[in-house]
């Protein structure tokens, strides 16, 4: 399979800046866009002073002071909500030859299911060992009810234990893999085709044995179609994928309905990593 490089990913999305000094650093930054046709506009095309452009594709004379705010909002707005270190459990592998985000599924906050996966067969199978016969009954219930559950949390126990989520971008696309243990939520979305992505906090529960928390990343694309790539139960691990996937997309992040607000993002984030390259093994 052939790796997304960034670079081949700025040409397509951004275009290539014209023959410019400064002009040409700026548009690698602030990707002045012709509102008529959509293209982005060379550097030479350009009045900083001015804020006025021309688009060389249909000629279009047009003034960006507008986007120049609404960059500098959401420049801004990445600077309040700081930056994500690399979390305990996820791995990134970002090089020029491609992008892959992978994460352990397991954690300390996963033993209580573990242990009551264990706890739940340990019983039905003692049940079924037992010297007394059981009725027709006890049979039938523990039949119906004891055996699939025991079974569901005992898949449920295995996955968590040994499955790991891989996030790539490649050939355009970018994937959602788990595994070794099957599980449902792999897909594909067009990466060229997502607009913005954002995170999302759900709570189930609330009674006596208190509120369960499920964070979801999804990502917009041009058609205006929501498209759920992932769900865990650790709000970091789901904040880092988000950010290191809008740095590599190259995409603005700018505020959702649904998205985590900012007050409940971490306050103190340590330093991204200084060795950025991690090569897998």
């Amino acid at each position: 399979m052939k790796f997304l490089t960034r670079r081949v990913w700025k040409a397509e999305k951004v275009g290539a800046p014209g023959p410019g000094a400064l002009e040409s650093t700026m548009l690698q930054h602030i990707n002045i866009i012709c509102p008529k046709c959509d293209e982005s506009v060379p550097a030479l095309a350009v009045d900083f002073k001015c804020h006025v452009a021309k688009c060389a594709a249909c000629g279009e004379e047009f003034e960006f002071a507008d986007q120049l705010r609404a960059i500098a909002s959401a420049c801004t707005r990445e600077t309040a909500k700081g930056r994500i270190g690399l979390p305990k459990g996820v791995k990134l592998f970002d090089r020029e030859d491609g992008f892959r985000i992978s994460r352990r599924w397991f954690s300390a906050k996963q033993l209580p299911l573990i242990f009551f996966a264990i706890f739940w067969n340990t019983c039905v199978i003692l049940w079924f060992t037992q010297e007394t016969k059981p009725g027709i009954g006890g049979l039938l219930i523990v039949s119906v009810i004891g055996v699939p559950v025991g079974i569901l949390l005992g898949y449920s126990a295995v996955a968590t234990c040994l499955n790991t989520t891989r996030i790539t971008v490649a050939d355009f696309l970018l994937t959602i893999r788990h595994g070794p243990i099957p599980v449902p939520g792999e897909g594909t979305v067009h990466a060229k085709n997502i607009t913005q992505l954002y995170s999302e906090k759900r709570e189930s529960g609330g009674g006596q044995y208190g509120t369960v928390k499920t964070y979801f990343l999804h990502a917009v694309t041009d058609d205006e179609e929501d498209h759920t790539l992932l769900d865990c139960s650790n709000k970091i691990h789901i904040l880092y994928i988000e950010q290191e996937l809008e740095r590599f997309l190259d995409i603005s992040d700018t505020p959702m309905p649904d998205e985590i607000p900012s007050y409940e993002r971490p306050v103190e984030r340590p330093p991204p990593p200084t060795g950025r390259h991690h090569s897998p093994r």
